[in-house]
């Protein structure tokens, strides 16, 4: 039994269908869920916290801005020990795929 649950995101039912998938507040699921959902939102979204989220990246011309992202990571999600080893961003970025009125660029 979950002491202190959160809902799991994102939001799911469990496979019976009755009832939210949750997680134990602190856990390493619980954690990792509060870092996703701080780097899937774009500063600005959140109008009562302006200054959560990461500054889009998309045309952004030299890649990913990392520090920006770890500054964020550890401003707002605390309790994550964000540790970045020289040249291992390049390794979470494996593949794009673009979808378009064609099918499926990869």
């Amino acid at each position: 039994m979950t002491e202190i649950p959160h809902f799991k995101f994102p939001f799911k039912l469990t496979a019976a269908g009755d009832r939210a998938q949750i997680v134990e507040q602190d856990s390493d699921d619980e954690v990792m869920d509060c870092i996703e959902i701080l780097l899937s939102t774009v500063q600005g979204e959140r109008i009562e916290i302006p200054d959560y989220g990461i500054r889009d990246q998309v045309f952004r011309q030299k890649g990913v801005d990392t520090g920006h992202v770890l500054q964020q990571i550890r401003r707002f999600e605390e309790r994550a020990d964000v540790v970045l080893e020289p040249g291992k961003i390049e390794d979470l970025v494996q593949h794009l795929s673009v979808n378009y009125r064609g099918g499926v660029s990869g």
